[in-house]
């Protein structure tokens, strides 16, 4: 069964920078703990089309892309693009630089919105993608079909996990007091992969966190279904705490 190894926060769910690391910490999560099972560290190789383009790398798994001729095509809301550690888990491995897109910035309606992963945020409200080189240009990769195209059929544990953490607006690391995280995981069932992440609301006024867990059906094809949710862990703030 693959499983998320922890590693410490990696991903962002919105643009908040430093507080946002800081709210995370407080949350006792992270968004996919390092990628399933520590996947092979990147190469010059790997990221050599973005460096070609005008990116550079700043090794923090971040390449800073302002200078990059791809960028005014995507609509990336930040140049300085975080690279997936999930893609080097796909067959074949994809360089995915998350690339979030601002909804109110670019006036998207909501039939634009359905058309991405997912869309999340408070006051400042982003869509996610990806941008990847797909051997002759750069790409947009806006939603599971999408990335189906380029990384089906599915066909392991380890990919299907990947392709829930890059597709669901999910977690994959929850940390409990005096207890062992919880881990997001997958296995192979009669109907292709059963998935379990974790989620939790961070926008509003709260005094308690509570973490979701959330099992998804994955077929070999990339379809993925939602099979049910369920509280998995409550963690008690001292004192009420409002994010916007």
């Amino acid at each position: 069964m693959a499983q998320i190894q922890p590693r410490g926060p990696r991903r962002m769910l919105i643009i908040l920078g430093i507080l946002f690391a800081a709210v995370m910490a407080l949350y006792g999560c992270t968004q996919d703990g390092g990628g399933p099972n520590h996947p092979r560290n990147l190469t010059s190789e790997d990221l050599a089309p973005f460096l070609a383009a005008g990116c550079r790398n700043d090794s923090s798994g971040f390449i800073d892309c302002a200078n990059a001729s791809f960028m005014s095509r995507f609509g990336c809301f930040s140049q300085s693009l975080q690279i997936m550690d999930e893609g080097l888990s796909l067959e074949p491995s994809m360089v995915l630089a998350w690339c979030p897109v601002e909804v109110y910035g670019n006036n998207l309606s909501q039939a634009e919105m359905e058309g991405f992963f997912y869309c999340g945020g408070g006051l400042l409200r982003t869509c996610t993608s990806y941008v990847a080189y797909d051997g002759t240009e750069f790409v947009q990769i806006k939603n599971p079909e999408a990335l189906a195209r380029y990384a089906g059929p599915i066909s392991g544990e380890k990919e299907a996990l990947a392709f829930v953490m890059l597709s669901e607006d999910v977690i994959g690391e929850v940390e409990r007091d005096a207890l062992p995280p919880l881990l997001a995981r997958a296995q192979k069932d009669e109907s292709g992969f059963l998935v379990t992440a974790y989620r939790f609301n961070m926008f509003g006024c709260y005094d308690r966190i509570d973490y979701e867990e959330v099992r998804y059906s994955v077929s070999a094809g990339g379809e993925i279904r939602e099979l049910g949710r369920k509280v998995a862990y409550t963690r008690h703030l001292d004192g009420a705490i409002c994010v916007d």
